[in-house]
């Protein structure tokens, strides 16, 4: 029997249950969920490898800018959310 399947479906449910936690569990919960296709390229061979690398590197990038949240809006700092050189 195969068990990627059941990973996925796994995950699938396992979303829900976590944002039953509290409103404040909802970006575990698409962690969770996002996690799970990521992983089942790889694994599962249905895409060229590379495509699985890809998105991790992009999740990577993503994750590196999550500070700029809550850096605020001062153009001055690394990690703003409007960025560097941009009009006031």
């Amino acid at each position: 029997m195969c068990r990627r399947p059941a990973l996925l479906v796994f995950l699938t449910g396992l979303r829900p249950l976590i944002r039953t936690a509290g409103t404040g569990y909802e970006w575990l919960a698409r962690l969770v969920f996002g996690s799970g296709p990521a992983y089942a390229i790889l694994r599962s061979g249905v895409l060229p490898r590379w495509t699985g690398r890809l998105a991790y590197a992009v999740a990577l990038v993503n994750l590196a800018f999550v500070p700029s949240l809550f850096f605020g809006t001062d153009a001055a700092d690394f990690y703003s959310a409007v960025g560097w050189a941009t009009p006031p």
